[in-house]
């Protein structure tokens, strides 16, 4: 199942497109259901409504909130030719409410027409923003949330797998995000078969697919869920209950079986090994710059650590632009980072400021396990060059007057910067 949202102001409009005709003159759209709309019928009693009535009925329920400038959601649900044989006209009608209410659209108007001009099976939905209060029903992430509706619909209802613009524009041949799609589908619908965590474990176990939980070794309970398949050239893949779907996860799988018990629910998301390395990295740069009082003492605190920084100049000014760190990851490989993507704070101004007015506590804390696990400290007193107590005690400044004097890039007037640049030649400065 797919469905594509649009907004606007008329729902003459709407109404007008949901109720069209083909070519042909030919009647195309079926009445299907409606909520909070005066329907009119026409004298023979048919379920066939006077559009002009529900229009009015729209109209009047806007007007309660009139800052809301496109009040009118329209919304095609559409599903694949192969599940024509199951879409019965009520079938439709289930699948369009439960869409309306996970999506949000609830105490609020609506009409469902259906439509048959096309292969695939599909409904219009006419919603009304304003609610029967007459407050806005929030469009925040409805994209996103669109998605994430859609697939568990059809997951749940075992209804065919929709080629998404994702996949059909951007993942064409990408067999893997295929499979992967596959893989939940199929264990969604042994979930659904299943009342017990045995039988859906022998469920998946039937079409080849292996379930194996996670316990915790303090409590042993569970604390994570894998499924492991073998795809058609006989590679195995496992994946996470998470990677397959918010359905699928530990939490999710239990409750869905009855046996929330079973979960450890004090148990933290297991973080994977780039995870760890990344808070590894972030959590030990903090912990350096808390060790220093000036930003030049940076790459020799990190290089305890195996991590070097590297700061990027301008070649004009010789201002300090950015800061880099490189290091190896846990296999082995040579990686550099800049320090904003790593965390907002690691840029080289914030840095700075951190040295000036010192690293917040929660960024001090350290790194716990995966810092020593992943950045363990040496003595690298004979690899990184100490500086002469001459030219230390001439060159120093503070972090504020690193930040003040405007040393970074875009700070002051080029002719206050000149001014700058030529103080610290004369003071023996090099950036």
């Amino acid at each position: 199942m797919m469905a594509k949202i649009t907004t606007g102001s008329s729902f003459g409009g709407a109404l007008d497109y949901d109720r069209d005709k083909n070519q042909q003159n030919q009647k195309i759209a079926t009445f299907l259901d409606s909520c909070g709309v005066d329907m009119n019928y026409k004298p023979d009693g048919m379920p066939d409504p006077d559009m002009k009535a529900v229009v009015r009925s729209f109209e009047i329920q806007a007007a309660l909130n009139l800052k809301v400038s496109k009040p009118v959601v329209h919304i095609a649900l559409t599903f694949k030719p192969e599940d024509k044989p199951r879409l019965t006209n009520a079938y439709m009608v289930k699948l369009a409410k439960e869409y309306m209410q996970e999506m949000g659209f609830t105490n609020t108007q609506y009409v469902i027409h259906r439509h048959e001009e096309t292969r695939n099976p599909h409904v219009h939905i006419t919603i009304n923003r304003v609610d029967n209060e007459g407050k806005r029903i929030s469009d925040s992430n409805e994209l996103r949330r669109n998605a994430a509706v859609c697939k568990a619909i059809t997951l749940r209802e075992g209804l065919t797998w929709g080629d998404s613009k994702v996949i059909s524009q951007a993942k064409v041949n990408d067999k893997a995000e295929r499979f992967r799609y596959d893989i939940a589908k199929t264990v969604y619908q042994c979930l659904q078969k299943s009342s017990t965590l045995t039988q859906f474990q022998q469920e998946t176990a039937r079409l080849g697919i292996e379930t194996t939980l996670k316990l915790s070794e303090s409590s042993g309970k569970v604390i994570g869920i894998t499924f492991t398949a073998k795809d058609s050239e006989g590679k195995e893949h496992v994946f996470k209950g998470s990677k397959l779907g918010k359905e699928l996860t530990a939490g999710a799988v239990l409750k869905s079986l009855g046996q929330e018990k079973l979960l450890d629910k004090s148990a933290k998301p297991e973080l994977s090994l780039h995870e760890q390395e990344k808070a590894a990295l972030k959590q030990t740069l903090f912990s350096c710059i808390a060790n220093i009082k000036d930003i030049r003492d940076l790459p020799k605190e990190t290089a305890r650590f195996g991590i070097e920084t590297h700061f990027k100049t301008n070649p004009n000014t010789g201002k300090i632009q950015g800061v880099t760190f490189t290091y190896k990851n846990a296999n082995g490989q040579v990686q550099s980072i800049k320090g904003s993507a790593i965390d907002r704070q690691l840029s080289a101004r914030n840095i700075v400021k951190m040295i000036e007015n010192g690293v917040p506590m929660d960024k001090a804390a350290g790194g716990g396990d995966f810092s020593s696990k992943f950045f363990p400290a040496e003595d690298v007193k004979e690899s990184v060059p100490e500086r002469s107590s001459a030219s230390v005690q001439d060159v120093a400044l503070t972090a504020g007057e690193m930040l003040l004097g405007g040393i970074f890039s875009g700070g002051g007037s080029k002719r206050e910067e000149d001014e700058e640049i030529g103080k610290k030649k004369d003071r023996g400065i090099s950036y």
